[in-house]
């Protein structure tokens, strides 16, 4: 009998434990039936139970959430705090603010490599922190502002966070908070970390664009003679503006002119080439050795069309809606894009698809304007069918899958690199696919789907 007991004592011990090796990692915010929120995994599954008067997705391990203090009336949702895949709080909710996206709906340094900005108030003595996501490491409320600007929701990879004390700009480190860098630059238009360098502008900077190279130790690249930096290094040679001769060069990273200030205009480098205006107007693609690889008609207006190399083809864009023609690194054509109506295409996927945009008055909706899909190989794959939400027809393909609506019925679903649906779309908003789960919102429902468009979890918003 005592065995007996022994081993139903072991099974039962097992049973949550089980239960819990089952259950994946927390993903999706998710409104339990108390109406408070908790969070699913990629299979659909209430793994962390409804504990939170609010709560975002989850950012690698970690998620922001809010609650109400122990004892205090419930007049509003309480106070931010992060939690850890167990629910657990690793910043206890006790902050009037923490802020993880921008208005855009981007992340500041990527939704699960940056980071979430802690503040204490907007008041002007107010301090500012950072909660590190790769890490797990929370700075404390100890500089004046955080940084967080244009360049913080594109890259990832910054070795730094921009932060500021007494109106000016340094950097600190992601994992220690120290300061790194010490704050003596202008905090204005400041710049990140894209690699192993930044453009920073003294404070007492008289030329408006006079921005300065520092490596990641806080050196300055030393910059010929009245040169100033207009971009970073990209292999190996960062673009510099004279401010006597209004001309563009590049430097070595050893500050040496390796290219002489010559040009109108001049890009970093992009697998092996740079666009440069040259004084006669024209746009060229140059090697790092200065030699030009091929030049293209007057008419292709680089700067605005983005002529640079990427996915090993140079994009060239002609004004009012003429052809986009896309060369080889030699400047030989290997297709063109002849597309009524056509205003602007994308950069390239990863699977080899872009989108284009036109602009047509047989297009009844969305200002006659609609998206369609073609890819590397210059083949249409799509008419202007479609359109997407606040113009991300530039994000990535997500799971293989790209959230989209169709202009005729004003319905939202999900495409393949193909323009294939990947289920019937519906009357709803679709955001994107992670770990094959994604959240559509049909107001005042909103449920989860995997890639199939099998219902996983519904609750109401």
């Amino acid at each position: 009998m005592k065995r007996f007991l022994a081993v139903l004592f072991v099974a039962v011990l097992f049973i949550p434990l089980i239960s819990f090796a089952e259950a994946g990692k927390p993903l999706y915010a998710v409104k339990d039936d108390n109406g408070l929120w908790g969070y699913i995994d990629c299979k659909g599954n209430l793994v962390i139970p409804g504990t939170f008067t609010w709560a975002e997705d989850f950012r690698g391990d970690y998620a922001l959430a809010r609650q109400v203090p122990e004892g205090e009336p419930m007049q509003d949702e309480g106070y931010y705090g992060i939690i850890d895949p167990a629910g657990k709080w690793v910043l206890p909710p006790k902050y009037a603010e923490i802020l993880s996206q921008s208005d855009s709906g981007d992340y500041a340094g990527g939704r699960d490599t940056g980071i979430y900005l802690v503040v204490d108030g907007w008041k002007k003595d107010s301090k500012a922190g950072f909660f590190d996501i790769p890490s797990g490491f929370f700075s404390g409320l100890v500089y004046d502002h955080v940084v967080v600007q244009w360049y913080w929701y594109e890259y990832s990879d910054s070795i730094y966070i921009p932060v500021t004390a007494d109106d000016m700009l340094g950097f600190a480190s992601r994992t220690t908070g120290e300061v790194v860098i010490p704050c003596r630059y202008s905090p204005d238009d400041s710049r990140g970390f894209s690699g192993d360098f930044c453009m920073v502008m003294p404070v007492d900077s008289e030329i408006a664009d006079g921005w300065l190279l520092i490596d990641r130790k806080g050196r300055e690249i030393p910059l010929p003679e009245q040169c100033f930096a207009s971009g970073t290094f990209r292999d190996g040679l960062a673009p510099v503006w004279n401010c006597e001769t209004d001309l563009c060069g590049y430097i070595d990273m050893q500050g040496n002119a390796v290219i002489e200030p010559q040009y109108e205009w001049a890009y970093e480098f992009s697998e092996g080439l740079a666009c440069v205006k040259q004084s006669s107007g024209e746009y060229a693609m140059i090697t790092p050795d200065g030699r030009t690889a091929f030049t293209r008609w007057d008419e292709a207006d680089a700067r605005g069309s983005s002529m640079y190399c990427s996915h090993g083809l140079i994009r060239c864009a002609a004004p009012d809606g003429g052809p986009v023609v896309f060369l080889n690194p030699s400047g030989d054509e290997v297709f063109r894009l002849e597309i009524e109506g056509l205003e602007g295409v994308g950069d390239f996927k990863e699977n080899g698809v872009a989108f284009y945009e036109v602009h047509s008055d047989q297009l009844l909706y969305n200002g006659g304007r609609g998206v369609g899909l073609f890819n590397d190989k210059g083949e249409i794959l799509t008419p202007p069918i479609f359109w997407v939400e606040d113009g991300h027809w530039h994000d990535a393909f997500s799971d293989g899958l790209f959230p989209i609506t169709e202009l005729a019925t004003l319905k939202a679903g999900y495409i393949d690199e193909r323009g294939r649906w990947a289920f019937p779309p519906v009357n709803g908003y679709c955001q994107e696919f992670r770990d094959g789960l994604a959240r559509i919102d049909l107001y005042p429902e909103v449920i989860f789907v995997d890639r199939e468009g099998n219902v996983l979890y519904r609750c109401m918003w």
